[in-house]
């Protein structure tokens, strides 16, 4: 097997920003992700290579101990440090006073690890050579986020918090929902067996820019990913629908909290 090469190119994509509709030429950069992730195994192979002497499942296994010493550190409490990222436990919710003397509810309370870029990280994306792809990308369904329906707070301005069973509006480029199969699943991360589909017909409005729902109310506190699929052509409109399922899938969870 020929090991890969990397290079300091990231490769940029132009797409069309339909969400700003009075710029008509106004075009959104995303990086050209690579088709194929890297796990630990495919790590080890890239540093075995590079270090000539190491087999890559000593490499595995020194690298799965590593991950293991770093995830018991934060889970007690400690902050890790390192020249890719910075890494803390992290703490949010609250309890009554009346609470303080008992164990803790976590259904109150939600820890996470926190992560940050670390220096190594930082500087690469500095020195990295940005390519731009001229051509514009092909146009399919893209989530530039998902919000509360709900007004935010009087007082702070503060969005409100996604609440399950509460209204959920997605703001999408040519996502308007079209054909058999069309919809909205959400799955949660901790448990990636627990979705849930919601089907076109339940999605009001359903228009390329916006989709809105009900978040269905046996979603759990947590963190949650988002994917559309539809067979609207890029311009959305159910009079050009194409043969098969396009989907999306915002990168980044959201997070539902009481």
């Amino acid at each position: 097997m020929t090991e890969k090469t990397y290079t300091s190119d990231l490769v940029l994509k132009a797409y069309l920003n339909e969400l700003t509709s009075h710029f008509p030429d106004d075009y959104m950069l995303r990086v050209e992700i690579q088709d194929e992730p890297l796990d630990i195994a495919a790590i080890s192979r890239a540093v075995s290579t590079r270090s000539g002497k190491y087999e890559p499942a000593e490499i595995a296994g020194l690298l799965q101990l590593s991950i293991d010493v770093i995830v018991e550190a934060v889970s007690t409490g400690h902050t890790v440090n390192t020249p890719l990222s910075n890494i803390r436990p992290i703490a949010t919710g609250t309890v009554a006073e009346a609470d303080l003397s008992k164990p803790v509810d976590r259904s109150k309370v939600r820890v996470r690890f926190g992560f940050t870029q670390g220096a190594q990280a930082r500087q690469a994306m500095e020195d990295v050579h940005l390519v731009l792809n001229a051509k514009p990308a092909l146009t399919g369904p893209y989530i530039a986020g998902i919000t509360s329906a709900d007004a935010p707070n009087p007082d702070t301005g503060a969005p409100a918090t996604l609440r399950a069973g509460r209204m959920a509006k997605l703001n999408v480029r040519n996502g308007k929902l079209v054909g058999e199969g069309a919809g909205i699943t959400f799955t949660s991360v901790a448990n990636p067996a627990k979705t849930f589909f919601i089907p076109a017909n339940e999605v009001n409005p359903n228009t390329p820019t916006r989709l809105q729902c009900i978040l269905p109310p046996d979603m759990t506190d947590g963190e949650w990913l988002v994917k559309i699929e539809t067979r609207a052509s890029g311009s959305g409109g159910a009079k050009s629908a194409v043969k098969t399922l396009r989907s999306f899938e915002l990168v980044r969870p959201f997070v539902i909290a009481t």
